[in-house]
């Protein structure tokens, strides 16, 4: 065995258990469940981006199509958290509606305990509101 083929098997194993740690952290770390109140609410439509005339390379076009993009609806509150934060929390279309301004908002954060890596989501659904322990 050449010593450079033992160098890459170990390098590429020890990359695919870093991923997958970094996988299993992301998905089955438990969410902290957060309350703020609602400053403003906004609403960003589902729209299409299309750039038929996109030249990157110095002005030249490469390819005869069409880029285009889709971009989907947004329904986004910024919350006043407890801890005095203010954050933007992606909510569903049915609490959008559902929520005013001045409303107490129930949110998740989703962070890795070991890479810490972290995103806001909103959903009342499988939370009731008595069994709810705010962490400060």
């Amino acid at each position: 065995m050449n010593l450079s083929t033992v160098l890459k098997g170990g390098f590429l194993a020890a990359l695919f258990i870093l991923l997958g740690v970094f996988i299993y952290d992301q998905l089955f770390s438990a969410p902290k469940v957060h309350q703020g109140i609602i400053l403003h609410k906004m609403y960003i439509p589902q729209r299409t981006a299309v750039g038929p005339n996109a030249t990157p390379y110095a002005g030249h076009r490469a390819y005869k199509y069409i880029i285009q993009a889709q971009k989907y609806h947004q329904w986004i509150a910024i919350v006043l958290a407890d801890d005095g934060d203010t954050l933007k929390v992606h909510c569903t279309s049915d609490h959008y509606e559902s929520n005013n301004i001045g409303d107490t908002l129930l949110f998740k954060e989703y962070k890795g305990h070991l890479f810490g890596v972290d995103y806001l989501s909103h959903s009342e659904e499988d939370t009731v509101k008595s069994d709810l322990h705010v962490l400060k």
